[in-house]
């Protein structure tokens, strides 16, 4: 009886190894991957990719400027809607990089920063996400993995673009919509993921423009597909959405008086098919563009509107990461199919209800794969209903959908193949993946940071720091404004007074504007732009990118 005993409390204590082993392998690899998120988004922010937008300029000055002061350039105090360069901006994202500037300091890296730290959670948070939809850590490291490594997530997460903030606001409304649907959770803690869903749904639709579309659709589509399945649990709580539906209501009322004023979709009007075609014409656009990003162009080769939004020479995603994507939609689409075609019940609610599984199995989501094809979809609206297209950048907020499609196909895969075979196949899925991912960061810090370099403005620090030392010596300066915004450079990297940039936006003894021969007889410094220099006169200084093109011919007159 004794050794029988002793067996089991030996099996027992074995068995609590395991576990233990087990957690502690796994939280290895979490932290390598947040550490490999970590050292991807912040290292050399300031300098890569090299240079600064006008946009990331102005997030960084503008918004230091109504942090500190409480007014925008315009003298409005604490706007809803940023005027900036006349494209409206929403304010959340200007008011998070003033609070960053006005603390650290107007530098390159601190404007980036809250962008590099947003991308750093939302890794984690789609690792929260897949291992609430399987059930899984390990296909949450999956997860991880996969956005760790995507080319797309890595160039919007080291760049002052909105998208970075508006994805994580996404991911944590789906973060709290698969936690309020988690049964074990107590009512306090449903309550605590009611109070997320509801504050990252307002902080969405204040950060950028895309999520006033997708973010109202996605809230919708997971409405109707919440009532389907769960109707009766639904119809107790609806004190729990109304409360919720109330309050962001409330939150959102200063946005909804900048749309009766005019100001709050202002930029759709700008930069939308239907906007600015007949609607016959512009639906045929807007098919077009979206089939676009499905393409192989799109999704793996690097087509895009602008070397801010892409590599060129890479897509948006691997080919490892592809493999997995086509696997997820095939079998996504295809299991709804099979399950329509033979049924196992002859009544068709019920047979609409196999199409909704809620209970957790080992090779299914807790919810259907066709749901995040949905999702994939509304994410992707705001960018084909654009003029400008292929546009990465308003396509980020369909990254989600994405990642849950590939992590979807390894599922597939497991379950059509016996194990040895399975773990084989990913495992030369994950060895790809290492060596693109080796193979695209090699480019993205050399090829890459010499090629865009235009587009990312590089030559302006170096021009506009001249500049302020030519006016320090009373010489009269004319500086090209070809390249766009030089207003906002000058601010930005000479800190001008808040004052100064409010009333004059520029000194008295430096004009802005399309330089010609013309005006060598009436300054004494003309900065012209590298691709126009001026005929019959020699520069001072050449000011060159690091693609060794000329950015900038400076000429001193007198």
């Amino acid at each position: 009886m004794r050794n029988v005993c002793s067996l089991g409390f030996d099996s027992i204590k074995k068995k609590k190894l395991h576990i233990a082993k087990d957690h502690w392998v796994y939280a290895v690899v979490v932290g390598f991957i947040l550490f490999l998120a970590a050292f991807t988004r912040l290292w050399q922010l300031g300098s890569l990719p090299v240079g600064l937008t006008w946009d990331e300029a102005a997030l960084g000055y503008i918004g230091q400027m109504v942090v500190t002061t409480g007014m925008d350039e315009h003298f409005d105090r604490l706007p809803i809607v940023f005027q900036s360069f006349g494209d409206y901006k929403a304010p959340l994202a200007m008011y998070i990089t003033g609070i960053f500037t006005a603390s650290m300091g107007l530098h390159v890296w601190v404007v980036r920063l809250p962008y590099a730290l947003a991308g750093i959670a939302s890794i984690a948070l789609m690792m929260w996400i897949v291992w609430q939809l399987t059930n899984h850590k390990w296909y949450a490291i999956l997860a991880g993995w996969l956005m760790v490594i995507a080319p797309w997530h890595i160039l919007f997460s080291r760049v002052a673009f909105e998208s970075g903030l508006a994805l994580l606001f996404v991911l944590a409304i789906l973060a709290g919509w698969l936690e309020v649907r988690n049964a074990q959770n107590s009512q306090k803690t449903r309550l605590f993921w009611w109070a997320i869903i509801v504050i990252n749904t307002v902080a969405s639709i204040y950060v950028y423009h895309s999520t006033k579309l997708v973010v109202p659709l996605l809230l919708a589509t997971i409405g109707g597909y919440e009532l389907v399945t769960r109707w009766t649990y639904w119809r107790q709580q609806w004190r729990t959405v109304g409360i919720a539906a109330l309050s962001t209501g409330v939150l959102l009322l200063p946005f909804v008086l900048t749309v009766l004023n005019g100001t709050g979709l202002a930029r759709a009007s700008q930069t939308t098919v239907f906007a600015q075609n007949e609607f016959v014409p512009a639906m045929g656009m807007f098919l077009s563009n979206f089939a676009q990003y499905f393409s192989v162009d799109f999704l793996a080769q690097g087509a895009t509107d602008s070397l801010r939004h892409s590599t060129g020479a890479r897509g948006v995603f691997l080919w490892s990461h592809l493999l997995l994507l086509v696997l997820g939609v095939t079998f996504g689409l295809a299991r709804p199919v099979e399950k329509w075609a033979h049924p196992k019940q002859k009544s068709w609610q019920q047979a609409l209800h196999k199409l909704f599984p809620h209970k957790k199995s080992p090779v299914m989501l807790t919810t259907p794969v066709w749901l995040w094809i949905l999702f994939l979809i509304i994410g992707l609206l705001p960018a084909a209903i654009g003029v400008e297209t292929p546009h990465p950048n308003r396509a980020l907020l369909a990254l989600p959908a994405f990642i849950v499609l590939m992590v979807s196909g390894a599922r597939e895969l497991q379950r059509e193949f016996k194990p040895q075979l399975f773990v084989s196949i990913l495992s030369g899925i994950l060895l790809l993946s290492i060596i693109e991912w080796a193979s695209f960061w090699q480019v993205y810090r050399t090829e890459y940071r010499a090629q865009s370099a235009a587009a990312w403005m590089e030559g302006y620090e170096e021009a506009v720091l001249l500049t302020h030392s030519y006016i320090a010596d009373n010489k009269r300066t004319k500086f090209t404004s070809a390249y766009g915004e030089p207003e906002i450079f000058f601010a930005f990297y000479n800190q001008v007074p808040f004052h100064t940039y409010r009333e004059f936006r520029i000194p008295g003894s430096v004009q802005f504007g399309t330089v010609s021969i013309l005006d060598t007889n009436q300054y004494d410094v003309v900065i012209a732009p590298g691709d126009t220099p001026l005929e019959g006169l020699e520069p001072v200084q050449t000011i060159y990118r690091s693609d060794e093109s000329v950015a900038f011919y400076v000429y001193e007159t007198r």
